[in-house]
C-alpha cells in the first residue's frame, strides 16, 4: 500500500526547519526520531474510507436487492467483521506510525470491541454487531481524517475516544421491539422490561383461589386443541362473523399481561393454555377463556434467550384425553394433567435424546396421534424426530436426519394412507407413525439454515415453504404400484420466514418476507403482492372466503381471498409491540397474543354454519 506518512518537527516557529520531513523505518519497523521532535505523522486515509464505504455497501445493498435472504443474513453480520479485518490490516500496513503506537492501537480498539458485546444487554449484542460497530469505526475513521493536523498521538487518542465513546453507548440501552426485519427501539437499560414488570405484577397481587372449571374428558369440533387448529392448516370452517368492524367492530372482553414467548394457544372447552417465560422459569399456564384468570401452572427452571429471536418457549401445547402436552424452549417435553397442571412424566431431548441446543429453541409443537407423542427434535443420524408412548413418555421410535427445523410434525392423509409430514433443512419426509419407517421423502437442502412453517397439504400435492430466499415448492405425490413418488411441480417466488401460508379454491395467501402475498396454487405464478404487514401470521375462515391477518404490529384486518385483487375489508389494532404468535378464533372469540399481552376479543355477528 501506498504510504504518503510524513513527519513534522515541533518547532513549527523555526525557519530552518522543513514543514514535513519523510521519516525512513529502521529494520525493526520504528520511525526514525531524533531527540528535537515530538513527532506528527499523516496517515493515508484514501484507503480507509473506501474500506468504511465498502463495509456499508455490504450492510445496506443486499437487504434492499434480497431481503430477508441468506445473502442479506451473511452480508449484514459479515459485513461489520469484514470491517474490522481489512482496518486492521490497513492500520498495520501504515508502517511509518511507531510499531508500538500501531500495536496499542489495536489493542484498544480490539479491547473496546470484546467488552462492548460482553457487558452490553442481553438484548444488544446483535444491535452492537449490526449497527453500532459500523457507526463507531465509521466515528473513528471519520475523527482521523479531520485531524490530520493534530500531533500524533494525540490525534490518535482522539479518534480512540470517539471510537469508545460511541461503542460504550450501548451498554446504556436495552433493545425493545425487535422484529424480523431488524427494526427495533431502544430503552434506557435501568427502566423495567415488560417482563419485569409483569414479575411485579405477580408479585403485588393478593393470593386468591385459582380458577375452578369443569374440563371435558375429550375435545369437541369447535375446539381449538393444537397448534393451529384439527389439522394444523390454519383455517377454521362451519364459522361466520360480521365484517363491518366500524360499525360494529370486536368487544374486548379481557385483556392481561403475560410473560414473553413465541407460543399460540391451546382451547380446550373452558380453558386455554399457553406457554411463557417468568424469569428462570419456564411456564406452561392455563387461563380460563371467559375471563382470562389464571386455573393453574406448571414450572420448570429454564431460560432461553436469542438475541435476534427474543425470550421464551417457542412451542404450542397440545390438548389430548385430559393431558396437555407441552416442549420447552429448552428442550423439554412434558405431558401434564389437564385439570392440574402436574407433570405425568417429562423427556429431554438434549439429555435424553443427545440433540443439540438450536439457535432459536425448540419449537415443535407435540403431534398427538394413537399412542404417540412425536416432536422434531434436530439430532440427526436417525434422530431427527422422536415418538414417545403419551402414557409413559417412552420412546417408540426415532427418524429423520433433519439437524435444524422450527415446524412441527404434521398428521396428513395422502392416497389415503395416513403419514407424519416432517419438513427440516434436509428437505421433506413422510414417516409410518407406527413406526417411524420412511414412505417418501423429496430432498431439498438448506444446509445450516432452518424452515420453520409447516407444509400445506392439498389432496395428493404438498406444498412445502422455505425462507432464505428459497421460495414456496410444489411436490406431487403418487403411489403407483407399490411405490411413492414425490416430484417437484415448481418454485415459486412465495418465500415465507416464519409465517405459515393457507390455501382457498385453488391459491395459496401468505408472506413473502414481510409483504402479504397470494400465488396460482396449480402454477405458481403470482396473482398479487400487497399489504406490508410484516411477518405477521394468517387464519382462513373457509365459509366466508375471508383471511384473518394478525400483522408484525398487532393489528388484526380483515382481507378477501381474492385471487384478482387485495381487498381490507376491516382492521382493529389488538395488540401493542412486535406480535408473532398464531391467532386463534374459538366460539366467537379471537385471542391473540405476544411477548408481553394478550387479549380476547368477542367477534360480531358469530355464527356457526353447516
Amino acid at each position: 500500500m501506498p504510504d504518503e506518512t510524513s513527519h513534522l518537527a515541533d518547532d513549527q516557529d523555526s525557519p530552518t526547519m522543513e514543514p514535513y520531513r519523510a521519516v525512513e523505518p529502521s529494520a525493526d519497523g520504528e520511525p526514525a526520531t531524533n531527540a528535537s521532535s515530538t513527532a506528527k505523522y499523516v496517515l493515508w486515509m484514501t484507503p480507509a474510507i473506501v474500506l468504511v464505504a465498502l463495509m456499508w455497501c455490504l450492510l445496506i445493498v443486499p437487504g434492499k436487492i434480497v431481503p430477508l435472504t441468506l445473502i442479506h443474513f451473511v452480508s449484514m453480520q459479515g459485513g461489520p467483521i469484514l470491517g474490522v479485518l481489512l482496518l486492521s490490516i490497513w492500520w498495520f500496513a501504515s508502517r511509518r506510525l511507531p510499531l508500538s503506537h500501531r500495536f496499542v492501537g489495536w489493542f484498544l480498539a480490539i479491547a473496546t470491541i470484546i467488552l462492548t458485546f460482553v457487558a452490553s444487554d442481553p438484548s444488544m449484542p446483535i444491535i452492537v454487531l449490526v449497527y453500532l460497530l459500523p457507526i463507531s469505526l465509521t466515528v473513528l475513521i471519520a475523527l482521523l481524517s479531520v485531524t490530520a493536523s493534530v500531533a500524533w498521538p494525540r490525534r490518535g487518542w482522539i479518534g480512540w475516544i470517539g471510537f469508545s465513546v460511541s461503542m460504550f453507548a450501548s451498554l446504556l440501552f436495552r433493545a425493545t421491539d425487535q422484529d424480523a426485519s431488524f427494526h427495533f427501539g431502544l430503552a434506557t437499560r435501568w427502566s423495567p422490561t415488560a417482563e419485569e414488570q409483569f414479575l411485579a405484577e405477580l408479585e403485588s397481587q393478593d393470593e386468591s383461589p385459582e380458577a375452578v372449571i369443569t374440563l371435558p374428558e375429550e375435545h369437541a369440533e369447535g375446539d381449538w386443541a393444537e397448534f393451529r387448529g384439527p389439522r394444523r392448516d390454519g383455517i377454521l370452517t362451519s364459522v361466520r362473523i360480521a365484517t363491518d368492524w366500524q360499525a360494529d367492530p370486536p368487544k374486548e372482553i379481557w385483556r392481561r399481561n403475560v410473560g414473553p414467548g413465541w407460543s399460540s394457544f391451546c382451547v380446550i372447552g373452558p380453558m386455554i393454555v399457553t406457554q411463557e417465560q417468568r424469569d428462570q422459569t419456564e411456564v406452561v399456564a392455563a387461563y380460563r377463556l371467559q375471563d382470562g384468570v389464571p386455573i393453574w401452572t406448571n414450572e420448570i427452571s429454564a431460560r432461553f434467550t436469542a438475541s435476534m429471536g427474543g425470550i421464551g418457549p417457542r412451542a404450542t401445547p397440545t390438548y389430548r384425553s385430559g393431558k396437555i402436552y407441552a416442549t420447552g424452549a429448552a428442550g423439554l417435553v412434558q405431558c401434564l394433567d389437564a385439570k392440574t397442571g402436574q407433570s405425568l412424566w417429562q423427556y429431554h431431548l438434549i439429555d435424553d435424546l443427545g440433540a443439540s441446543m438450536p439457535m432459536w429453541g425448540f419449537a415443535s409443537s407435540p403431534l398427538v396421534i394413537n399412542e404417540l407423542v412425536i416432536v422434531f427434535a434436530g439430532g440427526g443420524d436417525g434422530k431427527g424426530v422422536v415418538a414417545l408412548n403419551r402414557e409413559s413418555g417412552e420412546v417408540v421410535w426415532t427418524a429423520n436426519n433433519g439437524t435444524h427445523g422450527y415446524s412441527s410434525a404434521q398428521l396428513s392423509e395422502i392416497d389415503g394412507v395416513q403419514q407424519v409430514l416432517i419438513s427440516s433443512n434436509r428437505g421433506l419426509q413422510s414417516l409410518d407413525p407406527a413406526n417411524g419407517e420412511l414412505l417418501w421423502q423429496h430432498a431439498w437442502d438448506i444446509g445450516d439454515m432452518a424452515r420453520v412453517t409447516q407444509p400445506l397439504v392439498v389432496d395428493n400435492t404438498v406444498y412445502l415453504g422455505t425462507g432464505y430466499g428459497n421460495g414456496t415448492r410444489r411436490i406431487d405425490v403418487q403411489f403407483e404400484n407399490g411405490n411413492w413418488t414425490a416430484t417437484e411441480g415448481w418454485t415459486s417466488r412465495l418465500k415465507p420466514y416464519f409465517n405459515d401460508s393457507v390455501y382457498y379454491e385453488g391459491h395459496l395467501y401468505g408472506f413473502d418476507g414481510d409483504i402479504f402475498m397470494s400465488i396460482d396454487a396449480e402454477t405458481g405464478d403470482q396473482n398479487w403482492k400487497k399489504g406490508r404487514y410484516g411477518n405477521g401470521q394468517v387464519l382462513l375462515l373457509k365459509e366466508m372466503g375471508v383471511l384473518l391477518v394478525l400483522t408484525e404490529k398487532g393489528k388484526v384486518l380483515l382481507v378477501n381471498a381474492d385471487p384478482e385483487k387485495h381487498e381490507e375489508i376491516a382492521e382493529i389494532k389488538a395488540l401493542e409491540g412486535v406480535t408473532w404468535n398464531h391467532p386463534v378464533i374459538v366460539d366467537g372469540k379471537l385471542l391473540v397474543r405476544n411477548a408481553e399481552e394478550m387479549a380476547c376479543y368477542e367477534l360480531p355477528g358469530y355464527q356457526r354454519v353447516e
